[in-house]
């Protein structure tokens, strides 16, 4: 019985990780590639430079998590949620909807296709933050962790 239980406990964690903080996801479809760097401070980073928003990390299940890129550092936000699927340690297939408004009822867009993570090992990738969310433009991080939202 100890055992069983054991093997349970493990099994619960499943693929999908608990969080995503310093962690690099890439998106990919056809025709398209990008990626997001995931800082441990509730913000994400795109391929442009300056471009970064926040994020929501949810894991739902053992091997599926969902990911909203809130945007609410910027006027009229068009949320958007990403729904992975891990079939490995290392991604999967994920699902992505673009939302009008920052209320989620009507998608404006959606997509799906496959992703790759690399998982942090830990490494403090936070920025620094003005109170009214915009990053200081001195700060050396931007420019290193800029990489792209979902599609």
């Amino acid at each position: 019985m100890t055992f069983s239980f054991l093997f349970t406990a493990a099994f619960s964690n499943g693929l999908a990780p608990d969080s995503i903080d310093g962690s690099v996801i890439t998106y990919s479809e056809p025709g398209s590639t990008e990626t997001a760097t995931f800082s441990n401070d509730g913000k994400v980073y795109g391929d442009k430079e300056g471009e970064w928003t926040y994020f929501i990390y949810e894991k739902t299940s053992e091997n599926v998590a969902r990911i909203t890129y809130t945007f609410s550092n910027v006027p009229n936000p068009q949320p958007e949620v990403e729904t992975l699927t891990f079939t490995s340690a290392n991604g999967g297939i994920y699902d992505w909807v673009e939302y009008t408004d920052s209320t989620k009822t009507a998608p404006s867009d959606q997509s799906s296709g496959q992703f790759s993570i690399t998982l942090s090992s830990g490494a403090d990738n936070s920025t620094t933050a003005n109170q009214d969310g915009s990053s200081d433009s001195d700060d050396p991080r931007m420019n290193e962790n800029s990489k792209t939202f979902a599609p």
